[in-house]
């Protein structure tokens, strides 16, 4: 009975804390860098864009229009693509919104080729609240990911640091943090510690959920495994 009270203790303090869709405050990246052009695809949650300018609650193709100008000048101070030192003009060239409360922005220019490529996400500037923006980005035939983050705004992109090894170990740290940092997670495993079981199976239940969690993001990331986005 003590056990069952705890874990509607526990529901409702979790229950007290503001929520936020897993959209809002993530973004999404893939950049493209291949001869003599940059291609920026930039896709945002319909929160972080503040475009509903009837206040309407709906974001509508004619309301992020009206919004092009000044949306230029926000990714003119958050986004950079540079190349030998010499910066990558991202202009908007079209934008679509997307099912699943998002709306997607291309971006591109003229850049120039070769390595290293140096390329920077401000989400300080680019969104709302404290997020991640997570990016695949390919330079010539190096490909690799990154996530942005208001600590972590910058990545050098060279033969170094892309590889299959370099991207696992960072997205399996991500893994690691998302569930450390993650209101769900943190109930679940509560949950588990309330049902009982014994500590070495606790332990053994938490272990196997932590590198699950990691192992599966960095097969998604990596393209190792592919799901439909709905």
């Amino acid at each position: 009975m003590r056990t069952i009270e705890s874990a509607l203790i526990a529901v409702a303090l979790c229950a007290a804390i503001p929520a936020h869709a897993h959209q809002q405050g993530i973004s999404y990246s893939d950049v493209r860098v291949a001869e003599g052009r940059v291609a920026f695809d930039l896709v945002l949650s319909i929160h972080d864009v503040q475009a509903d300018v009837d206040g309407d609650g709906t974001i509508t193709a004619a309301e992020v229009k009206t919004r092009l100008p000044r949306l230029q000048r926000l990714f003119d101070g958050s986004l950079m693509v540079q190349a030998g030192g010499v910066a990558c003009p991202l202009g908007i060239a079209e934008f679509g919104i997307e099912p699943n409360e998002a709306i997607r922005f291309r971006l591109g220019g003229s850049c120039a080729e070769g390595t290293p490529v140096r390329i920077a996400v401000r989400l300080g500037l680019l969104t709302t609240i404290d997020g991640q923006n997570l990016a695949k980005i390919r330079v010539g035939d190096l490909v690799t990911e990154h996530v942005f983050t208001r600590r972590d705004s910058e990545v050098v992109v060279s033969r170094a640091a892309a590889g299959l090894w370099p991207t696992f170990q960072r997205f399996f740290v991500l893994g690691v943090e998302h569930i450390a940092t993650g209101y769900d997670h943190i109930l679940f495993l509560l949950a588990l510690l309330l049902v009982g079981g014994g500590f070495r199976s606790l332990v053994a239940i938490v272990t196997a959920f932590t590198v699950a969690h990691s192992v599966t993001l960095s097969l998604a990331v990596l393209d190792v495994v592919q799901l439909p986005a709905r």
